[in-house]
């Protein structure tokens, strides 16, 4: 039964039973009772003690019926609406488990989607020229993208709702080198304002309706790959001090103000080239990056209750480790390891408790150094194939089912990771 005849059927039931069915005769009774009545007596007449008409209104009582038609009107067409959104436009929180929708990728220079399957390849952006780096926003209704006549030319960075409709330019005439290898681009968490960082290490914030583009920080170094914290009360980067490509690069974080900037995590030394990419924890308490030279591994940053930071080695030993990434649940972490001796390197997923114990492999597949993230209900990890001639995306299940493999041909830029997140 439909929920239209559900609300029918109540109604009919309820006017049934203040109103029974059939041919009510009063009249009878009615004179009966009239007729016990006797004549008022004059003097209990209104109109003997007023000495004027007073200008009474007449007074209508309201119908039932018409009432209750509008009622059910307004039901049905309350029910009608539910039926028919289904809930299509609900939102996700920014953080936490949430399903996954659309996977969103670059090949040949347009900007594509699948879903969690890989099927239902579409191209969702497409320009004249290089569109790259697909960022979704944290509740999944629109998409960030840099856009450039050619891949290596200056960008102006767009955002477009989640069909590609609605494509707007948020940089205005300004353009910017950004990387094409890593996320360019962090939403804040009420998906309010974007962050990006220059090719020259300058690290701007612009609202995602095109307003307040405006670079934070003082001229101290350069700031690369800033994420913002899932509280929203800092920016995460990469740092360096100006023209000095290896040896000092560190871990910062900074307020949306720029007026704190902190180093979290010292540089290693010996040609220092990491602790890239950070990935903060849902909890918004820690981050993690990949840190040193010859002997990488993951380290995390944490900052106690009185807002104090400290850092550790999570995963560390012989091997090398890297692009570390929180899991939705916060529970545990992913990175990729090196495989020993391959050339050109290969790498293989990994995963481990948020602790950083049990460290384990996901798959025997080769994955290719890349940023990797996890699906947004936590049950596969994105990575990008090992191979450059023949490059594909990799949706790896955590519980060991078959990989799903995205082809990307003719791919400019396997840097963006994120899912789109949809509610429940």
């Amino acid at each position: 039964m439909t929920a239209r005849r559900d609300i029918d059927h109540l109604i009919a039931t309820w006017l049934t039973e203040i109103a029974p069915e059939g041919h009510v005769d009063y009249l009878d009774a009615t004179l009966d009772a009239i007729g016990e009545i006797g004549q008022r007596p004059p003097w209990t007449s209104v109109g003997r003690w007023l000495p004027m008409q007073l200008p009474l209104g007449r007074v209508v009582l309201p119908r039932v019926a018409p009432y209750l038609a509008v009622l059910t009107l307004v039901l049905i067409l309350a029910i009608a609406a539910v039926v028919i959104t289904g809930g299509r436009n609900r939102l996700p929180a920014p953080f936490g488990l949430a399903e996954t929708g659309l996977v969103a990728y670059v090949s040949d220079g347009d900007i594509f989607v699948t879903t969690a399957d890989g099927l239902g390849r579409r191209r969702l952006v497409s320009g004249p020229g290089a569109e790259w780096s697909p960022i979704w926003s944290h509740r999944g209704d629109r998409i960030a993208y840099w856009a450039a006549p050619a891949l290596g030319d200056p960008a102006s960075l767009w955002l477009a709702d989640r069909d590609g409709s609605t494509a707007n330019l948020l940089t205005g005439t300004q353009t910017f080198v950004v990387p094409d290898q890593l996320p360019a681009v962090s939403w804040s968490p009420d998906d309010r304002r974007l962050a990006f960082t220059s090719d020259e290490g300058v690290l701007y914030l612009v609202g995602a309706d095109g307003r307040d583009l405006h670079p934070i920080g003082d001229d101290s170094h350069e700031r690369h790959d800033a994420v913002w914290s899932p509280d929203g009360t800092l920016l995460a980067y990469r740092g360096r001090p100006h023209a000095d490509r290896y040896t000092t690069m560190s871990s910062w974080v900074i307020t949306p103000d720029g007026r704190t900037d902190i180093e979290v995590i010292a540089a290693k030394g010996g040609q220092e080239i990491t602790n890239v990419n950070p990935s903060w924890s849902p909890d918004g308490t820690s981050f993690l990056v990949h840190t040193g030279m010859f002997d990488i591994d993951i380290s995390e940053g944490r900052r106690d209750a009185t807002g104090a930071w400290s850092d550790r080695v999570l995963i560390g030993g012989p091997t090398q480790d890297f692009h570390p990434s929180w899991s939705n649940a916060g529970t545990k972490f992913s990175y990729i390891e090196l495989v020993p001796g391959t050339n050109p390197e290969e790498f293989v997923l990994m995963t481990a408790n948020a602790d950083g114990s049990n460290a384990k492999q996901v798959s025997t597949v080769r994955v290719g150094f890349a940023a990797q993230c996890w699906s947004p209900d936590d049950r596969s990890i994105r990575a990008v194939g090992p191979s450059r001639i023949d490059p594909a995306i990799l949706l790896i299940p955590v519980d060991g089912s078959p990989v799903v493999e995205i082809p990307e041909p003719g791919q400019v830029s396997r840097g963006a990771c994120a899912m789109q997140r949809v509610a429940h």
